[in-house]
């Protein structure tokens, strides 16, 4: 008997409509596709870093866990000013030429995973590897026009909604990886984009 490797269903139904719940609560919305997708990465998060299984994992996915959860969304949304156009937000943020060249070769990594990700080694689908390297690739090309723009040898001028996005694909990334190691790399160039 091979070991589970995604949630109940009638689990993941019952707290996808919750968390869709939440989520509206707070003046935003979020598809079931997504909200399935959140909710399946966390509890397998949560399984792997408690070493224990899918099933149990899924009891530390309570509404208040969830209210967590959603705090951390409308956060994040904020801050990396979704739908705007990166290349012509203020940028008002200064980073180093070396730490965006490590955030740079970061992004390429994330977009290498997600094309080469083995399907047995994700709960993710086709279509979202692709979404997400797409998203990558698109950051990196952003980040190719905001260095070519730049007059300044040592420092380049960025939109903190940029270091935002990049931290989220970076530590996203980290938690689909079954490379412990690259893992690692991927959660400390997440904290350089904070910085």
């Amino acid at each position: 008997m091979s070991p589970v490797t995604k949630p109940a269903r009638a689990w993941l139904e019952e707290r996808t409509e919750r968390l869709i719940e939440m989520v509206n609560e707070r003046g935003l919305t979020l598809g079931d596709d997504a909200a399935r997708l959140l909710l399946t990465e966390r509890v397998c998060a949560v399984a792997e870093k408690m070493r224990i299984g899918i099933a149990q994992a899924q009891r530390y996915l309570t509404d208040d866990a969830m209210r967590v959860l959603v705090d951390g969304l409308i956060e994040a949304v904020e801050e990396e000013a979704p739908g705007a156009d990166l290349a012509e937000l203020p940028r008002t943020e200064s980073m180093s030429v070396t730490t965006f060249g490590r955030l740079i070769a970061g992004l390429s990594e994330v977009a290498q995973l997600y094309l080469c990700l083995n399907p047995a080694d994700s709960a993710l689908t086709v279509d979202d590897r692709t979404r997400r390297a797409m998203e990558t690739l698109s950051l990196i090309s952003i980040a190719g026009v905001l260095q070519a723009e730049t007059d300044d040898d040592r420092h380049i001028p960025v939109p903190s909604a940029l270091t935002a996005r990049i931290a989220r694909i970076l530590t996203t990334a980290a938690e689909h990886t079954p490379d412990s190691e690259l893992g690692a790399t991927l959660r400390r160039d997440a904290i350089r984009a904070h910085h």
